[in-house]
Formats: C-alpha cells, sequence, structure tokens
C-alpha cells in the first residue's frame, strides 16, 4: 500500500501498528500447546461486538472507499442492515477487509475446538483462548499516537496508552453508517 501511504500518512501508523500486533498473535501461535481453531470460513467471532478505535474506522472507511470493487461495496452497504449480530464486513464466510482488519479482530484466536456459533470462549473456555502480549499490544498502540494528537486526542496526564485507546475505542456497528458514507474517499 505504498502509493497510498505516501498520501495517508495515518495509513504507514495504523499499517505499523497492525504488523507489530500480527507478530505477537504468531509468536503466541508458536508458543501455544494446542492447535489453533480459527479457519477459513468460521465466523463464530464475526458476531461478537467488535471495538474499534478512529483510526481503525478511518482505516476501514478507506478500504471500503479505495479498495473494494463497486459490486462489493454494494454488497457489503447491503449488509449492514440484513445481516443482524454478524459484521457487516463478512461476506460469504469470508472477511472482506482481511488487511486491514481490527485489532479485536486479529489478537481473538481460539485453540483447540472450533468455535459454537453463539458460543463466547472468553466464558466458556477462556484457556483455549489465545494471550498475546499486552507489552506488545501497548507499544502497537503507542505508534498510533501521532494521529490522535492531529486530531486533538492525546492520553491523560499518566494515563497508560493502552487505556487511552480502549477509552476512545466505539462499536463497529455503531460506525458502520460513517463508514461506508460518502462516495469516494
Amino acid at each position: 500500500m505504498t502509493r497510498y501511504e505516501q498520501r495517508h500518512r495515518w495509513l504507514s501508523l495504523l499499517l505499523d501498528c497492525y504488523a507489530l500486533i500480527d507478530l505477537s498473535v504468531w509468536q503466541a501461535v508458536d508458543t501455544a500447546s494446542d492447535v489453533l481453531a480459527c479457519r477459513e470460513g468460521c465466523t463464530a467471532c464475526c458476531r461478537h461486538t467488535i471495538p474499534l478505535s478512529t483510526l481503525e474506522a478511518l482505516g476501514l472507511r478507506f478500504y471500503v472507499h479505495t479498495l473494494l470493487d463497486a459490486a462489493l461495496y454494494q454488497d457489503l452497504r447491503r449488509n449492514i442492515s440484513r445481516q443482524g449480530s454478524l459484521c457487516c464486513f463478512n461476506h460469504q464466510g469470508s472477511c472482506t477487509v482481511y488487511a486491514l482488519r481490527p485489532i479485536a479482530c486479529r489478537r481473538y484466536l481460539v485453540t483447540g475446538t472450533a468455535c459454537a456459533e453463539d458460543e463466547s470462549p472468553l466464558d466458556s473456555r477462556p484457556h483455549a483462548v489465545l494471550h498475546p502480549s499486552r507489552d506488545v499490544l501497548r507499544r502497537a498502540v503507542a505508534l498510533t499516537l501521532p494521529f490522535y494528537r492531529t486530531i486533538g486526542l492525546k492520553p491523560e496526564s499518566g494515563e497508560d496508552v493502552l487505556s487511552f485507546y480502549l477509552r476512545q475505542n466505539m462499536p463497529l456497528t455503531s460506525l458502520n453508517e460513517r463508514i461506508f458514507a460518502g462516495e469516494s474517499y
């Protein structure tokens, strides 16, 4: 996405954050005592509330308006109202925004057996949920601070960067309309 990063400086911050998070996730996968249950086509976690930061919402808006073809864009736009609890970016069992999927989607992985459709593994089998490094998550989120400063947001005095990140998150479902709003990016 180099050509887009030159035009949208915030995109480099988001991609660097995601790269660091992905590294910590794969380190957790490598050290897990059981095999990863998450597979292509599984939509169990796509039915949970997905927290999203302002920068991640901007990334998704960029993605749907810049990188998706028009037919898929229209299908996804219709998904906002008709899919109920399933993430609007899920199309026929696949994540259409996988490259820019949110931090929550990147970090939430389950080992052992696949999740039941309405299961919340954090409640039913917390030992099966991977726990990538929170220290790396903190460092990754810190990479995004220059973006937040440009829009007038910053951690409160003494506030941990992770607390700041979590404080300004909103559910993806509350941002769907804004992400798809407008005709181009």
